[in-house]
């Protein structure tokens, strides 16, 4: 059970990376757009543009690390070759037949989350379009946040069927 947590953890850091990272290229591309239109001087482009250069860095450490434990706690069997079944889902066990049902449950209840939670997204969409929040920076993380509920309901689900 820990190593899930683990992966989860990674992953869900690693998807808030590739938000931070799709939006620093989305606020690089604005101000690349306002300088050629004369908006702003390059002396305040170059301040805009130091103070996003940081979210670069964040996606590969993450990648790194997540890949570094990927290599390190990967199963092995005795000729040598690798199960997705068990590269993907960590606590997945094919000779144990209630951890297979286990996971196929919370499998299943964390795609219905995440079928619903879509939804109410693209729903929000909507709503976002008529106010004053910034549009791409919400688009971008609301987006980012779908495979993240479905891993914390994959996880949550998991643990509720485990104790069951």
């Amino acid at each position: 059970m820990n190593k899930t947590i683990i992966f989860i953890i990674l992953r869900v850091c690693s998807f808030i990376a590739i938000a931070f990272y799709v939006l620093h290229s989305f606020k690089l591309n604005e101000f690349n757009f306002m300088i050629d239109n004369g908006e702003i001087t390059f002396e305040k482009y170059m301040t805009l543009k130091s103070g996003i250069n940081s979210y670069l860095y964040i996606l590969p450490i993450f990648l790194i690390v997540d890949g570094f434990y990927n290599l390190t706690n990967k199963k092995k069997r005795i000729d040598g070759t690798i199960r997705m079944k068990e590269y993907i889902l960590p606590e997945f066990n094919h000779s144990d037949e209630r951890e297979s049902v286990l996971t196929g449950k919370a499998a299943k209840a964390g795609l219905a989350i995440i079928l619903f939670y879509t939804m109410l997204v693209l729903v929000s969409y909507v709503f976002i379009l008529m106010s004053t929040i910034p549009i791409a920076t919400f688009m971008i993380f609301a987006t980012a946040s779908i495979p993240i509920v479905g891993l914390i309901a994959y996880y949550g689900s998991y643990r509720y069927y485990y104790t069951k």
